[in-house]
């Protein structure tokens, strides 16, 4: 199957001060594609690839497929495999919209959303699953074989994006782990709810032997798996940062640099607003000057996430057209005792008062049931 469209190398941006860089120096790339933006280490990776991949035939049964049309970026020279593996980190990024009626896709997308909605503990996916598979998380592109390993697992939140990474290993059958088994994954959702990403990063690490024995008892190692599986995923819980190359912080990093410009947005979504003024039904204005303690999001998966002060509050959200109400009754919030100067109070009143939304400008104005409002900006 032929997927190639086109393929081009990006020269990215470098923010350095200028001169030659050695090869044992650092500096960060800038990459900006058609939309998508991101910034990586230059000992993750040297350059990004770019593909414009071809949904596959509604009607090609194949295990994971068919596959939606999506933008495959390949990570060139990519950190300790450069030049040894073309596919040592990919992220692929496809419209929501295209994963509906894909079956085992889609239901991939709905699985995630659930997950970030709910925010369930992920150390409860963190261990054996022999018989049910049950634990399993989401991944939109896995290899031929059986997730059998998760450990690591975070939920990753920025003002553009939504989900999930974990260390993740596979496999077809039963046998040691190998290094070349396990790998960082990403699954996330743009704020917007427009985009899905998903990324994979080989790495290295001696943490795991790459060779078995040729007198290996496969029949005493099937015995004990289980353990052998939570064993292997307390040593990469506990795992320090020169055990694995390239170091989590590198690839979170990029994660959590991840933007989309994307379309069709409502105007209103996957945008951190810090609020401006409070109306009251009287007219009475209270200005607020320090904006930046009184922030609120509303996220793909219909939910607000605020700053309240000194505390950060989630509760649900129903949007639809220029129609807004927050179900302030099924809030969660962080419990910090904050200033006598706080708006917090008239704030989050306000917040379960809400009808609606308008944008005027770089304003966002919030209708409250009472005549009020409440203004964000930037």
């Amino acid at each position: 199957m032929k997927r190639l469209l086109w393929l081009s190398l990006i020269l990215a941006l470098v923010l350095m001060n200028g001169g030659i860089l050695s090869a044992q120096e650092s500096m960060l790339i800038v990459v900006q594609i058609e939309g998508v933006s991101f910034s990586l280490d230059n000992t993750l990776a040297l350059g990004v690839g770019v593909q414009n991949m071809p949904a596959d035939p509604v009607d090609q049964a194949f295990p994971g497929g068919p596959l939606p049309a999506h933008r495959l970026l390949t990570l060139i020279g990519y950190g300790p495999l450069r030049g040894a593996d073309e596919y040592g980190g990919v992220i692929r990024v496809v419209k929501t919209a295209d994963l509906k009626g894909l079956g085992v896709n889609e239901d991939i997308y709905l699985q995630l959303q659930k997950l970030l909605t709910e925010k369930p503990d992920l150390s409860t996916y963190m261990k054996p699953d022999m018989a049910q598979h049950s634990l399993v998380l989401p991944h939109l592109y896995p290899p031929p074989a059986a997730q059998i390993l998760r450990a690591r697992a975070a939920y990753v939140e920025t003002d553009h994006m939504l989900g999930i990474r974990y260390l993740a290993a596979y496999a077809q059958d039963v046998s040691p782990l190998s290094s070349e088994q396990i790998m960082y994954l990403y699954e996330g959702i743009s704020t917007d709810g427009n985009y899905y990403v998903s990324a994979q990063f080989r790495f290295k690490t001696g943490l795991f032997s790459d060779e078995v024995a040729p007198d290996f008892n496969y029949e005493r190692f099937a015995a004990g798996l289980e353990e052998y599986l939570q064993t292997s995923i307390d040593t990469l819980n506990q795992a320090s940062d020169d055990e694995i190359n390239p170091a989590l912080f590198a690839m979170d990093d990029l994660i959590k640099s991840f933007r989309i410009d994307s379309e069709g947005s409502t105007g209103i979504q996957g945008i951190n607003w810090k609020l401006k003024a409070i109306l009251n039904a009287s007219a009475d204005v209270f200005t607020v000057e320090e904006p930046e303690r009184y922030t609120f999001l509303i996220t793909a998966t219909q939910m607000t996430q605020m700053r309240v002060d000194c505390n950060q509050m989630r509760a649900p959200a129903m949007l639809e057209g220029a129609s807004l109400v927050i179900d302030m009754t099924q809030a969660q919030t962080t419990l910090v005792g904050c200033p006598e100067d706080s708006l917090a109070a008239p704030f989050t009143e306000a917040l379960a008062k809400v009808t609606g939304y308008r944008i005027e400008g770089s304003t966002l104005m919030l209708d409250l049931d009472d005549g009020g409002a409440l203004h964000f900006g930037f």
